[in-house]
């Protein structure tokens, strides 16, 4: 009978903790989305200005009406890492 509730005690306490641990969730973003997602660009840059040289051949400026200021696209015609 103790060994009983020794299982019901242990499986209530991994039932609270699952209730109380949150559980990790992506976002399901699209290759659009990415590429217009300002903390993405960021990170991905960091990555290959630390790692990588690469050379730029274009620099454009496109409209989002999210922002307030346009978003300036460099188009990479070389990376090296």
């Amino acid at each position: 009978m103790r060994f009983i509730f020794s299982v019901i005690a242990v499986c209530l306490v991994m039932i609270t903790a699952k209730l109380y641990i949150p559980e990790a969730k992506a976002q399901d973003m699209g290759a659009y989305d990415l590429f217009y997602d300002p903390n993405f660009r960021k990170a991905v840059g960091l990555v290959v200005s630390d790692n990588c040289k690469a050379t730029i051949y274009e620099t454009v400026s496109v409209y989002d009406p999210e922002y307030v200021d346009n978003i300036k696209l460099d188009f990479i015609s070389n990376i090296e890492c």
